[in-house]
């Protein structure tokens, strides 16, 4: 059994056949992606977060999410994005002041897995 992973050399085109691993019969196919793509992609993905008055308030990103296959670990995830809160009366400086903060996204990865791995 040989992995595949993207190349700069496949076709966009190119598709791999699954097959069954106990009859070995073909039950679907995959199209593959060179790492083009992938960059293509991740390009595609930071210039879309870079324009902050684009992001969607989480409760249309929870629709979404309720609308799409996306896992509910995603959905799990959102509700973690609270900030804290920050005393800042240790000094007399900040006396009669708060301050707190707020998780967003940093960034963007790319993740592949079978499509039978167990969900986590």
């Amino acid at each position: 059994m040989s992995a595949v992973s993207p190349t700069d050399t496949a076709n966009s085109a190119d598709v791999l056949e699954v097959v069954n691993a106990f009859y070995l019969k073909a039950i679907g196919s995959v199209a593959l992606k060179t790492w083009t793509d992938i960059d293509d992609y991740l390009t595609t993905a930071s210039l879309l977060h870079s324009n902050r008055k684009r992001w969607l308030p989480a409760y249309q990103r929870l629709t979404f999410s309720r609308r799409s296959s996306v896992s509910g670990l995603c959905i799990q995830e959102i509700s973690y994005l609270a900030g804290k809160q920050i005393p800042m009366d240790l000094t007399a400086a900040g006396a009669g002041r708060i301050a707190f903060t707020t998780r967003e996204p940093n960034g963007f990865v790319v993740a592949v897995s079978a499509f039978n791995h167990p969900s986590i």
